[in-house]
């Protein structure tokens, strides 16, 4: 395994992202290439270096930081509002400069919903998804899900403001992770991972409350259902309302599969990466 740091600039931003060649890559003509897109808050060689490490069905990995978050920043390395088309494109440049023709994506919460995004924009060059948690797929009632999205609004204020940070990164856990048994420490490590850059946290939480409210849910699920497979992975721990959503995709779609992981809630790459491993390559093997 060879591993490399490396960035592109676009629109204004500095976009890292890690390459990981696999033992036989020199040799393929056409190399297996998936995508990993972490959630909001925390950078992706945190969420994802161990999984990455685990996988056996690819020969190629690129795990991009997302505007806010990592080591992507801004040229003139302020923070500032951002869209979640902007993180699209940044993908896209991504794969445009490693020159990739074809890929899979694996995307968790805020990534799952760009993940989406670029299959709807580039169906052609993004093949099967996996979505983990993904943004906007919490629970079927939309405009109940637009109203806690407005309540996230609140907590990326206080992100923003030094003297109520922390408050705001607590809500925020407590809204996405309502059903826990984790011990102190583990509590105090989410808080400090999603601290590490907590305004541009703020701005990824706004950009997700912004896609929802002037986006159509239901044209994005049709569009990206039309060609590839679709898998999802949603906590035991989560709330009843996520998996019941799901399952409800996997009624609609006949290339929709939903998976239930035990002993795990919205934090599922932290808490099971080697069984997060294992249903990425299952779920990507052809």
């Amino acid at each position: 395994m060879k591993s490399t740091n490396k960035q592109v600039t676009h629109d204004g931003y500095h976009v890292f992202y890690k390459r990981i060649e696999y033992s036989n890559f020199e040799s393929i003509k056409q190399p297996k290439c998936v995508v990993l897109l972490h959630g909001a808050g925390v950078a992706g060689e945190l969420t994802w270096l161990s999984i990455s490490r685990m996988l056996k069905q690819f020969d190629l990995c690129l795990i991009p930081d997302l505007r806010g978050m990592g080591k992507s920043f801004a040229i003139d390395e302020q923070e500032r509002a951002f869209s979640i088309n902007q993180m699209v494109m940044d993908v896209a440049k991504v794969l445009q400069q490693e020159n990739i023709h074809a890929t899979d994506v694996v995307g968790y919460s805020l990534g799952g919903l760009v993940t989406m995004e670029l299959k709807r924009q580039f169906s052609d060059l993004i093949h099967d998804l996996v979505l983990i948690e993904p943004a906007m797929l919490e629970r079927e009632d939309i405009e109940l899900s637009k109203q806690i999205r407005n309540q996230y609004s609140i907590a990326a204020q206080k992100m923003r403001v030094t003297q109520t940070m922390t408050e705001g990164v607590r809500f925020f856990i407590e809204a996405v992770s309502p059903i826990r048994n984790r011990p102190a420490g583990a509590q105090l490590s989410m808080e400090k991972r999603l601290s590490a850059r907590a305004v541009g946290f703020s701005y990824a939480l706004d950009s997700v409350t912004e896609h929802m409210n002037s986006h159509d849910r239901m044209e994005l699920l049709n569009e990206i259902t039309r060609i590839g497979h679709i898998t999802s992975l949603v906590g035991a721990k989560s709330r009843e309302t996520m998996h019941e959503f799901h399952e409800n995709l996997q009624s609609r779609f006949n290339n929709w599969k939903y998976i239930n992981v035990q002993g795990c809630d919205h934090s599922l790459p932290y808490q099971k990466p080697r069984k997060i491993a294992q249903l990425i390559d299952e779920s990507l093997k052809r």
